[in-house]
This record gives C-alpha cells, sequence and structure tokens, in this order.
C-alpha cells in the first residue's frame, strides 16, 4: 500500500485557517539596521550604532511594538533562546555580532496577513525563524564552515522550531559576494548547490520554495553589485521551486543621512543599509512575491501565468517572479502538484514511510 501526502503549501487548507511558516536568511540587511542611531564617544570620538529612545520611537510610530506589531498575537517569532514569541520590530535581536534594527521580516509578514485578511477574513497566522548573520559571505554559510558555523546554527533553529511546514525560506545576502569579482561570478552557481544541500539536511526534497532577494546597492560600495543581481536572478532561474525579488528600490536616490520612517526609501549613510522606507518596501516586496507561489492563496484562487514561452521544457525548474506585479511567474500548478507529490513518496521495505518537511 502506498499512500501519498501533498506538500503543506499543496494541502487544500484555506488562508483563513491556515498557519505559515517563513524562514528568514540572509545577511545584515535581513537582520536590519534600519532605525538605528549613531552615538559618539566623547572621549575617543569612536561611532557606534545604537538601539535608543529615537529608535523606539519609530518603530511605534510605525506599529510596530506591542499588539499593533504583532497583529494581536497572530505574528510569531522564534527568538534567540528558542522560544516563540509575538513578533516585533527587531526580529533577530541577540542573534547577531552587530547592533540588531529593524529589517523587512516583520513588513514581509504583516503586509502577508493583510492581504490573506482583505480577500478571505482574519484567521491566518505567521510563524518566522529569524537566522540571518551580518557582514555574512555565501563561503561563510557553507555547511562545513566551522569557523562561522552560520548554516549548522540555521539548520538547528529551524529544526528547534518544531516546524512541520515550512513554506518559504527567503534568502537576501549577496552584498558581501559583491564585493570581489571571482565570488560575485560564482555567485549563482554556487547558492544552487548551497541550495541543495539545504534541502538535502532538512528533507525538504523540491517541495520548499526558496525565495531570492537581490540584493541592493551602489557601485561606489558593492563594485560587482550588478553582477550578483543578474546572478541571483540565474539561480532563481535555474532551481527547482525557487523565485527572485527584485525590489523597487532605488539606490542612487537615497538622501544617506536620512533615517525616519518618513524618510525616501533608500539607503542610510553608510550606503550599505536600507532605511526604514526601504526595508517597508522590501518586506512588502517579498510578500507580493510569496503570495504569488502555488497554494499561497485559497485553493480557487489560481497562482500567477506564467511567462508566455514556458513549455515542457521548463519542467522542474522555477521562473522568475517580479515584485512589482506586470510579471509575477512561477512554475506551471499542474506540473508542481505531481512533482511535489512524487517527491513526497517514501516507501520502506518491509512497512510504510511517508515523509514531508519534517
Amino acid at each position: 500500500m502506498t499512500t501519498m501526502l501533498a506538500p503543506p503549501c499543496c494541502s487544500g487548507r484555506p488562508p483563513s485557517s491556515r498557519q505559515y511558516t517563513f524562514v528568514l536568511s540572509g545577511q545584515s540587511n535581513m537582520v536590519g539596521r534600519a532605525g538605528l542611531q549613531q552615538s559618539v564617544d566623547a572621549e575617543t570620538d569612536s561611532r557606534s550604532w545604537i538601539w535608543n529612545d529615537v529608535s523606539e520611537t519609530y518603530a511605534e510610530e510605525m506599529n510596530l511594538t506591542g499588539s499593533a506589531g504583532s497583529m494581536d498575537g497572530r505574528i510569531r517569532s522564534l527568538t534567540a533562546d528558542l522560544l516563540w514569541e509575538d513578533g516585533g520590530a527587531r526580529l533577530h535581536d541577540g542573534m547577531d555580532s552587530k547592533t540588531v534594527g529593524i529589517g523587512p521580516g516583520l513588513f514581509l509578514a504583516r503586509d502577508f496577513l493583510q492581504k490573506l485578511d482583505d480577500a478571505h477574513g482574519e484567521g491566518s497566522t505567521v510563524r518566522l525563524i529569524p537566522t540571518a548573520k551580518g557582514a555574512s559571505s555565501l563561503e561563510d554559510w557553507w555547511p562545513d564552515n566551522t569557523d562561522t558555523g552560520f548554516y549548522a546554527n540555521m539548520i538547528d533553529r529551524i529544526r528547534a522550531s518544531n516546524a512541520t511546514d515550512i513554506d518559504a525560506f527567503v534568502w537576501y545576502q549577496g552584498e558581501s559576494d559583491a564585493l570581489d569579482k571571482d565570488a560575485a561570478e560564482s555567485y549563482a552557481e554556487r547558492l544552487q548547490q548551497w541550495i541543495g544541500i539545504l534541502r538535502s539536511d532538512l528533507g525538504f526534497l523540491n517541495s520548499c520554495w526558496a525565495v531570492l532577494v537581490k540584493p541592493v546597492g551602489i557601485v561606489d560600495r558593492l563594485p560587482f553589485i550588478s553582477t550578483v543581481r543578474e546572478q541571483v536572478e540565474a539561480a532563481a532561474a535555474n532551481t527547482t521551486f525557487a523565485t527572485v525579488v527584485d525590489a523597487p528600490i532605488d539606490p542612487y536616490e537615497s538622501e544617506f543621512d536620512v533615517d525616519t520612517p518618513h524618510a525616501p526609501p533608500g539607503l542610510r549613510s553608510d550606503r550599505v543599509h536600507l532605511n526604514l522606507p526601504a526595508q517597508v518596501i522590501m518586506g512588502q516586496s517579498i510578500s507580493n512575491v510569496v503570495l504569488d507561489l502555488p497554494g499561497m492563496r485559497e485553493p480557487d484562487s489560481p497562482p500567477t501565468t506564467a511567462p508566455s514561452g514556458a513549455g515542457p521544457a521548463d519542467a522542474g525548474k522555477s521562473n522568475v517572479a517580479k515584485s512589482g506585479g506586470s510579471i509575477a511567474s512561477v512554475s506551471s500548478y499542474l506540473n508542481f502538484m505531481l512533482i511535489a507529490m512524487y517527491s513526497t513518496i517514501v516507501i520502506y521495505s518491509g512497512g510504510l514511510v511517508v515523509g514531508y518537511f519534517q
């Protein structure tokens, strides 16, 4: 006897009663440096970024604290101590070597739920598993890199969450690799390999979507940023069940020294990290792409139409989804269902083992 189970994102549960789980990984712009204030030591004139009363005021103004931030407890986040708590402004607090500010994670979750609420009424919930590390290259995340331990820590956190459903793995990284020509030009190949190892280690097979964010930057600070952005898109196009986020943020329009809730979206004064309005746009852009993945909406709400020309040759590979909305493309829903169902069958001699997203 053989039993098939569709992966959680194809289980047919209506969003009004569904719990979604997203892994947040990458480097400092996923951690978030938005909202931090510069502190100057009067004796040494040394400068550092801190979270202070001004930062807290900004977070409150943007409704990122208390019950408003977590949408009355509907957004939960795994803390550094591996406890589920209501989501707040600083999701990665206690998990990074530098001061943690505001990243895109909470904006992603809030926008995602608000759009489901508008379509189907309240009821859905989101769980976030933050795992990002600031100033990290893809090499720092390699599974056998025991010097950093970033990959092992991420795996441990995902397993400790006891999550049985992972709806999307969101990867926002690449700025560090944009500093080196060889690292930038090999990024797609290495990222594809890395995603394959991750899925194998966690038993995701091909049914967990990888949501790859194109990093934002300026050439003066990140000389090979254009190459990395192209490589992220290539990795998504050639990885099964992967899609890409291209947020409409122009870093060259930044006012750089302005990081308030009402500033023009762009980069902070360090010319590397997103400011508060840019993090809002980034979170919403990720949300738009995730919502357009197969199975994220009600069963009778079809996924976004595949791009023209997609056909049998594209089966088993993702297409590229643009967060702006005019071309949000994903693999054909039928192909997804067939491949995903087959990938969840595990037959054990002498008995039956049904596996999905353990």
